[in-house]
């Protein structure tokens, strides 16, 4: 049951970066300030096993990401190349938030 506590809790968490991310664009609006969440799903960094295989279940392709995985995302997010982007969660999870 805990573990089903933690998903639930893992989307009303997404609901309250979006709200953020909505405040701080309009609390920045007219300057040169671009608000984009990273949203890892589960990260390899001294989880148990037990976790680990937890959350592998639940995923579509089947791990956690690893945190070199997430440094693309990163850059990604640094302008010049996101330049045109703004208040996007992007969310890294391995598809967990798709079913």
């Amino acid at each position: 049951m805990k573990q089903n506590t933690h998903i639930f809790s893992k989307f009303d968490l997404l609901g309250q970066v979006a709200d953020l991310v909505k405040y701080l664009i309009a609390y920045y609006s007219g300057q040169p300030i671009r608000v984009n969440p990273l949203s890892p799903g589960g990260v390899y960094n001294g989880k148990s096993e037990e976790l680990i295989q937890h959350y592998s279940s639940r995923s579509i392709i089947g791990c956690l990401v690893d945190e070199d995985e997430l440094k693309g995302e990163l850059f990604f997010l640094i302008p010049p190349k996101s330049d045109y982007w703004t208040d996007e969660n992007l969310i890294v999870d391995f598809g967990c938030t798709a079913w």
